[in-house]
């Protein structure tokens, strides 16, 4: 994807960010697990470059996978008037100069607006409490069959919680309390 690809499409949200006084070119991606910078951007601000334990795999879409070992470290730049400090992983990206992938959106707090395709970013006087659902996503692994033409991905999960597991906090079975009663041991008759 180039800078011009994210430019004319509909479903991707774009801003502005400042680093090292310079604007640069922001694409704020949930389908991005990591947060990236452009190699060249990042040599032209002088920033400076770590070199990871291990050999990240990137998979780009619409292109072959990115083998890097490079991180810039605890990079500051400024949204909207708020300072952010993040680890940026560097990329060799066409014309993009940053992306803020699900560590950084999590990280803060942001929310995308895909309707108004912006970016809310809490208040830092705001109290916010992250929601935790009943289920925390741990890890998900793609599987290609051997000797088949399918895909398949596993969705690995734990519990956050102790609660006490019951009928009513699962919205189809609790209108059929009494079909499946034997055969979940876990939920206790009452």
């Amino acid at each position: 994807m180039t800078a011009n690809d994210a430019m004319q499409s509909d479903t991707l949200i774009q801003g502005q960010c400042h680093v090292k006084n310079r604007f640069l070119t922001v694409l704020y991606d949930s389908g991005a697990s990591h947060s990236f910078t452009s190699l060249t951007v990042a040599r032209e601000l002088g920033l400076d470059f770590s070199e990871l334990t291990f050999d990240l795999i990137v998979h780009k879409p619409a292109s072959r996978n990115v083998l890097t070992s490079l991180v810039c470290l605890q990079v500051p730049f400024t949204i909207r008037n708020r300072t952010f400090i993040h680890d940026l992983i560097s990329l060799p990206l066409c014309g993009l100069e940053v992306i803020l992938g699900l560590d950084w959106l999590s990280k803060y707090y942001v929310f995308l607006d895909c309707f108004e395709r912006t970016i809310v970013i809490p208040s830092d006087s705001l109290d916010i409490k992250p929601f935790l659902s009943y289920t925390l996503y741990l890890n998900s692994v793609k599987l290609t069959l051997d000797g088949s033409d399918c895909d398949g991905y596993v969705l690995l999960a734990a519990s956050l919680n102790n609660s006490v597991l019951s009928l009513e906090r699962i919205r189809v079975v609790k209108k059929f309390p009494d079909v499946f009663l034997d055969d979940i041991p876990e939920f206790p008759p009452q």
